[in-house]
């Protein structure tokens, strides 16, 4: 997997603002690229991936930063592509043709792309929104943006399996008060929980990036904060 962008939706630098973070970072939309085998898929399109054939496109939500990539696309000529994605038809209607490239499939059960095996993960967010659990070969990964907290189900779910790698929503500096996205300090405690055996941090605003830049906080051994182009393998 690489971590093709980690920022939120307004991105870092922000628009107009001079912060210590947007003075040195950058991070486009959070959105990610799997790479298994022969299969090449997608999570997220806010923004391009490689360049070459892919398998499918899994979706966490129809909000614009998760989607801008596939709104040009979806005139592009050639074999219909899967769009995984949740149940949001006036999202979905404001942004799409109903005769598209893209063939839209409901994210409401598992299924398989060659040998990754797909699970979608419910999460609670502003719009309906699902996570991504993959397997592929004796290894998973998890790849949960955006949400606040989990659902009963999905974190039962990661608990009794913990994933070898997960991805997760950060956005805001500890805030208990913070609304649609986890703060750090949920986001530690829901990593915690489910015992993965690696955990990075993504869909970070120039907020939390401006807060660690002056707190010079450390993170427990095993999470890192995600960054644009960040490459991971597991074996």
């Amino acid at each position: 997997m690489t971590l093709l962008g980690t920022g939120d939706a307004g991105g870092t630098p922000r628009h107009g603002c001079r912060c210590a973070a947007c003075r040195t970072l950058v991070r486009s939309p959070a959105r990610a690229f799997v790479e298994a085998g022969a299969h090449r898929v997608p999570i997220d399109a806010g923004a391009a991936w490689p360049d070459g054939a892919i398998d499918a496109v899994l979706l966490t939500h129809f909000h614009f930063d998760h989607v801008a990539r596939l709104v040009p696309m979806q005139f592009g000529v050639g074999e219909r592509i899967p769009v995984y994605a949740p149940d949001d038809p006036e999202r979905r209607a404001l942004l799409f043709e109903p005769e598209s490239l893209l063939d839209f499939r409901p994210a409401d059960e598992s299924f398989a792309i060659g040998e990754i095996q797909v699970t979608p993960l419910p999460l609670r967010h502003s719009a309906p929104t699902v996570g991504w659990h993959l397997w592929h070969r004796g290894q998973s990964l998890a790849y949960l943006a955006d949400t606040r907290g989990l659902p009963e189900q999905t974190r039962a779910f990661l608990v009794d399996a913990p994933p070898d790698l997960l991805i997760l929503d950060c956005t805001w500096p500890p805030d208990p008060d913070a609304r649609n996205h986890n703060d750090l300090d949920l986001a530690l405690h829901d990593i915690e929980e489910i015992g993965p055996r690696r955990a990075i941090l993504t869909h970070i605003s120039h907020e939390l990036d401006m807060w660690r830049l002056e707190s010079g906080d450390t993170l427990p051994d095993g999470v890192q904060w995600g960054r644009d182009d960040l490459a991971l393998t597991l074996v």
